[in-house]
C-alpha cells in the first residue's frame, strides 16, 4: 500500500489540511485527479462553483454536494449513514482513488461534533485499508482544541499557515501552477 501518487501523496493515508478555505486541498486533489486516479468530492460548495473557482468537476470526478435542497447529487447532510455509505461504496469501485471531505464545518453544525468525529473515523478506517487516499480541508477556528485535537489523531498535518517551502517542492511547483 506504499504506492505513491503526484505529488507525493501516499495512497491509505488521511491528510487533514488546516486552513480557511480550501485552496489547498483542491489544489492537491486536482494534481492527484489529472494524474488519472478517479476521484469523489463530498463539498458545501455548489459543483458549478467548486468547477468554476477550483477547476475541479471533469470527467473521472464524481461530486456530492452537502445540501438539503433536492438534486441528484446532493446529499443532506443529516443522512451522515448514507454519505459515509455511498463514500465506502465509492472506495470499493475503484482499486485505488483520491476523496476530497470538504465541509466539515457544516457537518458538524448541522449533526453535533460527536457524530461528525465518528464518521471522519468511520472513513478513514476505510482508507488505511485500501489505496485510496483522504483529503479533509477544515477551518481550525471552527473548532474547539479538543475537537481539532481528536480530528487530528491519526491523519497527516498539513496546516497552511506554517508550511514553509523551498525550491524543488513537489507542493511549492503544485502551487506555483
Amino acid at each position: 500500500m506504499s504506492k505513491k501518487s503526484d505529488p507525493e501523496l501516499e495512497s491509505g493515508v488521511t491528510y487533514l489540511i488546516k486552513e480557511a478555505k480550501p485552496y489547498l486541498s483542491t489544489k492537491l486533489f486536482q494534481s492527484v485527479i489529472n494524474s488519472g486516479l478517479p476521484g469523489l468530492t463530498v463539498t458545501r460548495l455548489y459543483p458549478e462553483k467548486l468547477e468554476e473557482e477550483y477547476e475541479i468537476g471533469k470527467e473521472g470526478v464524481h461530486s456530492i454536494w452537502l445540501s438539503r435542497a433536492l438534486g441528484e447529487n446532493n446529499m443532506d447532510p443529516v443522512k451522515i449513514g448514507p454519505l459515509a455509505m455511498k463514500i465506502e461504496n465509492f472506495i470499493n469501485e475503484h482499486d485505488s482513488s483520491i476523496i476530497l471531505l470538504e465541509g466539515i464545518e457544516y457537518l458538524m453544525l448541522v449533526n453535533g461534533f460527536d457524530v461528525v468525529h465518528r464518521f471522519v473515523e468511520y472513513v478513514h478506517e476505510r482508507i488505511v485499508s485500501s489505496d485510496s487516499i483522504l483529503i479533509i480541508s477544515v477551518s481550525p477556528n471552527a473548532f474547539e482544541e479538543r475537537e481539532m485535537a481528536l480530528l487530528e489523531r491519526n491523519k497527516e498535518i498539513i496546516d497552511m499557515p506554517l508550511i514553509t517551502f523551498s525550491e524543488g517542492d513537489a507542493i511549492l511547483d503544485l502551487l506555483k501552477q
